[in-house]
């Protein structure tokens, strides 16, 4: 009997050490499989982002083009800007190739043509807004909206147009703001 107790305690221990060999090595193994997940998820998202940045490069690069021409062409824009067709056109091609960010932007500043009370100088900073968001999808830089009205009006300095440029900005960047897009 004490040969059997002796055997069945050697094969416990046995055991035992076999199970704590492979528990104390559990962490490490838990920790390396978490870190594979992440670079597998990872390597997924990153073949996705070039997939579709390839797929979206010109489009996007048009979209952004367009909207620019909108604000740099003003005077010969002006009455084309609220034609339906090219409107529209814009709009989905910002909606089909533009970032989240740049389409609730888009939103906003669609809302803002829809309430003609609104002021142009509002209207300006929303589109500027929105190339500021666009650039940014295509190329990975920020530009800021105030640049791009320094580069079109001539005359920003001006007291008057300071005055109402910057009250229109901080219109939209207060709107643009409660909606956590800057």
């Amino acid at each position: 009997m004490d040969i059997v107790f002796s055997i069945l305690l050697a094969l416990i221990f046995v055991g035992l050490t076999t199970v704590g060999y492979f528990l104390k090595d559990l962490p490490t193994l838990l920790r390396e499989l978490r870190v594979e997940e992440s670079r597998k998820n990872s390597e997924k998202e990153i073949q996705r982002e070039i997939f579709f940045r390839q797929l979206k490069g010109s489009e996007l690069a048009n979209t952004l083009e367009d909207w620019s021409d909108l604000i740099m062409n003003l005077d010969k824009t002006s009455k084309t800007a609220t034609d339906g067709d090219r409107l529209s056109a814009l709009q989905k091609r910002v909606l089909l190739y533009g970032s989240d960010r740049s389409v609730k932007i888009l939103s906003e500043t669609m809302q803002n043509f829809y309430h003609s009370s609104e002021n142009s100088f509002i209207a300006i900073c929303f589109i500027c807004h929105l190339i500021c968001s666009l650039k940014y999808d295509f190329t990975g830089y920020e530009i800021l909206p105030i640049d791009i009205i320094k580069i079109k009006i001539k005359d920003y300095d001006s007291k008057e147009n300071k005055e109402k440029f910057t009250e229109a900005q901080d219109i939209v960047e207060g709107r643009l703001k409660e909606l956590g897009l800057i």
